[in-house]
This record gives structure tokens, sequence and C-alpha cells, in this order.
């Protein structure tokens, strides 16, 4: 992974952050996890608001 990525990934989270509609969850936090020790490509998660709906399956 190229540290561009997480950059890009850290940009995305902190104008996530800066929202504020009643149509957009609303930012909590996000996180990494180590994907393969051995390969050292983590995945990243952003956590949000939950807002019920319906599928639109």
């Amino acid at each position: 992974m190229q540290w561009e990525e997480l950059k890009l990934f850290e940009r995305e989270a902190k104008i996530l952050q800066t929202l504020n509609h009643p149509h957009i969850p609303q930012y909590r936090d996000y996180f990494s996890i180590a994907q393969d020790p051995n390969l050292k490509l983590p995945w990243f998660g952003l956590v949000q608001q939950y807002i019920p709906g319906s599928s639109l399956q």
C-alpha cells in the first residue's frame, strides 16, 4: 500500500467529519485492521451513524 492511499483515506474521513446534513450519516470514527501480517496490507473502515431504512432490492 502506498502512503498516498492512506493520506487520501484520512482526508476523506476528515471531510466526512465536517459534513452536517440530515440525509448524510454522521461520521463517528475510522480504523484500520492488519489483514495479513506478512504482507502488511491493512483494511480501513469508516464508522458512521446507523440510519434505518428499506432495502433497494
